[in-house]
């Protein structure tokens, strides 16, 4: 069902949108006696020389909640909320990243975002088309001139294509004006209709069979980069442990179609066990109240503030920053002009308020946001070249000679850091 694959490898749940998957393991933690936490917005993890223990926040009501366990999983997802147009959930804001980060973990690849090259425009990029459903069905990408743009960006083999490719092509038609209205036409008015019948399964649920024109743009979809961890779902951090996107390294610069789907089950069950037989080890956890996240006081403040910064203003300039300058097509100026804009957004962040819970996780988010742009940014200014779903137009060819290698993000004495590590 996905283009770039080698080998046919994807399976299809009967519901959509991940419930066939996500609901029975509910269920099934649920029997098991796994205790739910909702409405608790997380500062951060516990952690003291070079251990993690548990994690803290608040809850709907304003108490502190301090949680210590003898190992934690960090599956928090990604990072897609930082852009414009995702179709990522809501909660997807980087908090993870930037977790791990605090508590002295490494992240590698953080300059590695796939955008899916397909979203209806009219759902701000939530409803993504599948690129396979352009192959299979021969469908062209039109511009707002009617030129076929897999014709036209030398896209001669639909079905191997990889995703960055038709992404750039569609993002670079509208930037440079040939976009229709911020879009550019899936073309169906040639697919016979028995094609189209056979195809519905890749459609969304919006979109009509009596559809022949469908506005589309790319949308942000996966990071890639993340927390490194080793064989065992481990980080340098004892008693963190981490699978899903949180994670780096696993799927290299591009990753294809439906493998993340593979991913969170191998490496969930394999940190979920990990994790247990580290747990079932530690005898003593630290005292309540040690190794608080220092985030902790923030949360604490926007919870008692009565006035300031709202976050939505400032939550779509860093939007828009990041889609624009950080997106599909990036450059040293545009890079640069990005940081300077998320530095002057962190300086606002002191200032902000929160009139109820939810203000309050809309402000944590933007926190986390900004500290997760900023690894993107910094992580993208230092590859100079193009890889996998990373395209720099000053640097538009692949150079293994200099640049066969990971960016490592980590935290020192003087801030964030980018260095190389060779592969």
């Amino acid at each position: 069902l996905t283009t770039g694959h080698t080998y046919a490898r994807t399976m299809v749940c009967e519901q959509r949108l991940g419930i066939g998957f996500t609901r029975p393991l509910r269920q099934y933690a649920e029997s098991a006696g796994v205790r739910f936490i909702d409405n608790l917005c997380l500062a951060g993890l516990l952690h003291k020389d070079g251990m993690v223990f548990g994690a803290a926040g608040i809850d709907k009501e304003g108490r502190t909640m301090i949680l210590r366990a003898g190992a934690v999983v960090l599956a928090a997802g990604g990072l897609g909320q930082i852009y414009l147009r995702t179709c990522n959930a809501a909660g997807m804001t980087g908090d993870g990243y930037v977790w791990a980060y605090e508590a002295g973990v490494p992240l590698q690849d953080m300059e590695m975002v796939q955008y899916f090259p397909t979203a209806l425009g009219a759902y701000g990029g939530r409803q993504v088309i599948y690129d396979a459903f352009v192959a299979r069905t021969g469908a062209p990408v039109r511009n707002s001139l009617g030129e076929d743009l897999l014709e036209k960006h030398g896209i001669k083999d639909p079905i191997n294509m990889t995703r960055d490719r038709l992404a750039r092509a569609i993002m670079l038609e509208i930037l440079e004006g040939r976009g229709i209205d911020g879009h550019v036409i899936i073309d169906l008015s040639m697919v016979p209709d028995d094609r189209m019948e056979r195809m519905r399964p890749l459609l969304p649920a919006a979109v009509s069979l009596k559809d022949k024109k469908l506005a589309v743009a790319p949308t942000a979809h996966y990071c890639m980069g993340g927390v490194i961890i080793n064989t065992n779902c481990a980080t340098s951090v004892s008693g963190l442990y981490a699978a899903g996107e949180v994670c780096g390294g696993i799927h290299g610069a591009n990753r294809l179609g439906s493998n993340a789907l593979t991913e969170i089950f191998v490496f969930g069950a394999i940190a979920g066990k990990r994790a247990a037989d580290y747990a079932s080890k530690i005898k003593d956890l630290p005292e309540a109240g040690t190794g608080l996240p220092a985030a902790l006081e923030s949360v604490k403040k926007l919870a008692s503030s009565k006035g300031g910064e709202r976050t939505a203003g400032l939550r779509t300039s860093l939007k828009e920053t990041m889609w624009y300058r950080v997106g599909i097509i990036r450059s040293q100026a545009g890079l640069e002009d990005a940081l300077a804009k998320v530095n002057s957004i962190e300086a606002e962040l002191p200032g902000l308020s929160a009139g109820d819970y939810q203000e309050m996780v809309k402000a944590i988010e933007l926190q986390n946001m900004v500290a997760v742009s900023r690894m993107v940014i910094k992580s993208a200014l230092e590859r100079k070249e193009s890889r996998g779903s990373h395209y720099r137009s000053d640097y538009p060819d692949e150079n293994d000679r200099d640049w066969l290698n990971n960016m490592v993000v980590s935290k020192g004495k003087a801030g964030m850091t980018v260095s190389m590590k060779l592969s």
